[in-house]
C-alpha cells in the first residue's frame, strides 16, 4: 500500500472519529464502538478473512482442507457476533 494513501485513509478515520465526538454528549459511546469493532475485527475477523482470500488466490486445489475453510468462515461470522455483543455491551454501560 502506497505511504499516501495509507496516512490520508487513516487521518480520514481519524477524523470521522473526532467530527462523531464533537456531536456527542458521551465521548465513551465512540471510543465504545471503536474498540468493538477493532477488537472483533482484529481478533476474529481478520484471520479468518485472510485465510478465504489467501485460498482463493493462491490456493491450487491440492491442499483444499474443508475443516479450515469452514473454521475461518466460522472465524468471521463469530467476529461479527461477538462485534455485536460488544457494541451492546458499551451502549449498556452508559
Amino acid at each position: 500500500m502506497e505511504a499516501s494513501l495509507y496516512y490520508g485513509i487513516t487521518l480520514l478515520l481519524y477524523g470521522v472519529i473526532i467530527v462523531i465526538s464533537c456531536f456527542t454528549n458521551n465521548v465513551t459511546t465512540i471510543f465504545g464502538f471503536v474498540s468493538a469493532f477493532s477488537t472483533s475485527f482484529n481478533v476474529y475477523t481478520v484471520p479468518g478473512l485472510l485465510y478465504v482470500l489467501g485460498e482463493r488466490k493462491y490456493g491450487n486445489g491440492l491442499h483444499k482442507n474443508c475443516f479450515r475453510t469452514f473454521m475461518a468462515w466460522f472465524f468471521i461470522i463469530l467476529g461479527a457476533v461477538v462485534f455485536a455483543f460488544e457494541l451492546v455491551s458499551s451502549i449498556l454501560e452508559l
